[in-house]
């Protein structure tokens, strides 16, 4: 027969107090670190540009704000990247806004038409030492054509030649066929409503078919778009004044550095000499990058001597050259590719002297005295044969140049 056990009271409570310690361990931990929400990971809240987008501007800001505060040790060049493909484009990187937001400035203008990648390691932390769980990225497309921007002359430009070539930054080639839209005249307002009639260039430069009006303050300003993708950006309304009629005329006279011609029927250089004809293509160059380049040229023109009887049917023209190339240089069996339209037409004189005179070719070589390298020297071409003899005396390039009234002459160097 079984017995029923006695429990005491003391007993009993001891027991439940056991039981109760144990269940209340069992429903609650302790905790040496901070608070869950302070250990995520870093969070992106919202990013410029936004992710995705295109026909983003070449000076954009670049940023990217998180939830939580990074800890700046882990913000640099080492842990956040902007890159085209896999090249990293050389940029300075800061952590702004309470630690909360990285701003990513590149060391130039962002390349044209191409897709940026920004990129987080995983190293970046929080101030709280969260990392990020993976590499964080996110890309954008930049705009296909370049806000024309470095006007020549600079704006507010005084004493400017009357033949100043115009010229201003370029889109790349890469970016696409650009088609530039210059503006100019005497009214600053319509030139910044473009009301005025443009010209239309393929380039960032205009050398002007008529000189600038000597004293007159002359406003311009230049419209690009992209011709494949409708890209558009304008430039500023800039201004230049022009010398005025007082100024004091100055002139000299340089010689070739060296001349020679392209016989087509042999195939062949012939140094030194100048010819021209159906047979024959002649090169001459000068040293206009040695002038002082704060030279304000009036004009200049290039005059050489022949005993040939020129009349209109030789039709006699001088060009620019599109690569800078020496006479006679064994490296190149050929004749070097000129520009499509003559600089100028050449005038017989009635010393038998031929004279290569216009304002394209002054301001080519206004120009070249101002150190533009794409500007090189000279194809002299006709339709019948010219033979020129540069060893006359006056065959050469004339330069006339301004000074302002009151100033003394100073030898060009």
């Amino acid at each position: 027969m079984m017995r029923s056990r006695n429990w005491s009271a003391p007993r009993a409570l001891s027991l439940m107090l056991v039981l109760g310690a144990l269940a209340g361990g069992c429903g609650k931990k302790s905790s040496t670190g901070p608070p869950l929400e302070e250990r995520l990971p870093p969070s992106v809240v919202s990013t410029f540009p936004v992710a995705r987008s295109t026909g983003v501007p070449f000076e954009t800001p670049i940023w990217a704000r998180f939830r939580e505060p990074l800890d700046s040790a882990t913000v640099s060049a080492t842990t956040v990247f902007l890159k085209i493909d896999t090249r990293r484009i050389p940029a300075t990187i800061t952590l702004e806004d309470s630690s909360r937001t990285i701003v990513i400035r590149p060391n130039g203008p962002l390349e044209l038409r191409r897709t940026h990648t920004v990129e987080f390691s995983p190293s970046v932390r929080t101030v709280a030492g969260a990392s990020l769980d993976r590499t964080y990225f996110w890309q954008f497309t930049t705009v296909s054509v370049r806000r024309p921007l470095s006007p020549e002359p600079a704006s507010g430009a005084a004493f400017e030649s009357p033949v100043a070539p115009l010229f201003w930054d370029e889109t790349e080639a890469g970016a696409g066929p650009v088609e530039y839209r210059l503006y100019q005249g005497a009214d600053s307002a319509q030139v910044a409503a473009e009301a005025t009639e443009p010209v239309i260039l393929g380039g960032a430069a205009l050398l002007p078919s008529v000189s600038w009006e000597r004293g007159a303050r002359v406003y311009w300003k230049v419209h690009a778009r992209n011709l494949e993708t409708g890209d558009e950006a304008a430039g500023a309304v800039w201004h230049f004044n022009v010398a005025p009629s007082d100024a004091v005329l100055d002139s000299f006279l340089i010689y070739p550095r060296d001349s020679g011609y392209w016989d087509e029927l042999f195939r062949v250089w012939r140094c030194p000499g100048l010819l021209s004809g159906s047979r024959y293509g002649g090169l001459a160059r000068f040293d206009f990058e040695s002038l002082d380049s704060n030279l304000v040229l009036a004009d200049a023109q290039i005059r050489m001597y022949t005993a040939n009887n020129i009349t209109v049917t030789h039709n006699a023209q001088v060009f620019m050259l599109l690569n800078s190339q020496a006479p006679c240089d064994a490296r190149f069996p050929y004749f070097p590719p000129i520009q499509n339209t003559a600089l100028a037409s050449g005038i017989r004189d009635e010393l038998n002297y031929v004279r290569f005179v216009s304002v394209p070719l002054a301001a080519q070589i206004q120009a070249r005295i101002r150190r533009h390298r794409e500007f090189n020297d000279y194809s002299f071409r006709s339709n019948l044969t010219i033979t020129y003899t540069l060893s006359a005396p006056g065959s050469g390039a004339y330069i006339y140049h301004l000074r302002p009234a009151g100033t003394l002459a100073s030898r060009p160097r």
